[in-house]
């Protein structure tokens, strides 16, 4: 099982109300010397900031911070929504690490995105931003795409880790 072999990175990528945190935090409960880097926590640092000048920097504070952590023998499962380009410099700083990258896209279907779920209760702008930008998750997901719109955490997790247990031969490959 690779996730027992080798230091890693999860990424978990989606929009907004996907499951990111909920599955996030799940993984680093189960998975030995896990941490969880939420991106969400860091841009609240600088609260003054719009959340377009806020995103660099949580941005670049995520990828030390994951190399930090890799460097002191831990994994890392990071969520938040990101670009294509700006995984490519993340899986890039892991990889020099020596650090295996698995990625994966949740992507419930909208109705499911648009739902007040768990203790979060969506924000006028949010469901906003929700039905603007769904459309485009399919062309810019990243690694494997999971609908987890009638999975269980649980069920999402035995997805996740039965993917990262089969990897066998292609380091470093989402």
């Amino acid at each position: 099982m690779i996730a027992e072999k080798k230091n890693f990175i999860i990424y978990i990528n989606g929009p907004i109300n996907s499951g990111k945190t909920t599955i996030s935090k799940f993984i680093s409960e189960r998975i030995n010397n896990t941490v969880h880097i939420e991106v969400d926590h860091l841009r609240h640092f600088a609260a003054f900031l719009s959340l377009s000048e806020a995103i660099p920097y949580a941005f670049e504070d995520t990828v030390l911070i994951m190399k930090n952590w890799l460097q002191r023998g831990f994994n890392a499962v990071i969520s938040w929504p990101i670009s294509k380009e700006n995984f490519n410099i993340l899986k890039e700083n892991a990889i020099t690490e020596n650090a295996t990258v698995f990625a994966f896209t949740l992507l419930p279907k909208l109705s499911v995105c648009l739902e007040n779920r768990g203790n979060r209760e969506l924000t006028d702008l949010e469901r906003l931003r929700i039905n603007e930008k769904y459309a485009n998750w399919e062309k810019t997901a990243i690694g494997h795409v999971i609908d987890n719109s009638n999975l269980s955490v649980e069920e999402t997790y035995m997805t996740i880790r039965n993917i990262m247990d089969n990897f066998v031969t292609t380091p470093n490959k989402v």
